[in-house]
């Protein structure tokens, strides 16, 4: 990033800079941890908003690793990993309504 003040929007997936700022959900398939799934909520309920300010340019990330080791190969099936994310996004949804 250029040196100045930039405002970031993290933490729900298809949810633009403007709606965060606005604490206002105009997307209604934002989800959640990249589930896919309705969002009922009005608020823009689960996102952040970070303020970077610098007087020099900066690089926003992490550096990769000099020796990378490949990923873990995932023995779970795809469906059944669909399946495991939709149950969790289910059970969250439960859980927040009866709050």
């Amino acid at each position: 990033l250029p040196k100045g003040t930039h405002v970031v929007a993290v933490g729900v997936s298809n949810l633009s800079l403007k709606n965060a700022n606005e604490a206002v959900n105009e997307y209604r398939w934002a989800a959640l941890e990249s589930c896919v799934g309705e969002n009922p909520a009005v608020k823009a309920e689960g996102t952040y908003r970070l303020t970077l300010t610098s007087t020099v340019g900066i690089t926003v990330g992490k550096a990769p690793p000099k020796n990378p080791s490949p990923p873990a190969q995932c023995t779970t099936d795809l469906t059944q990993l669909q399946a495991d994310c939709a149950n969790e996004q289910q059970a969250y949804f439960n859980q927040q309504m009866n709050a």
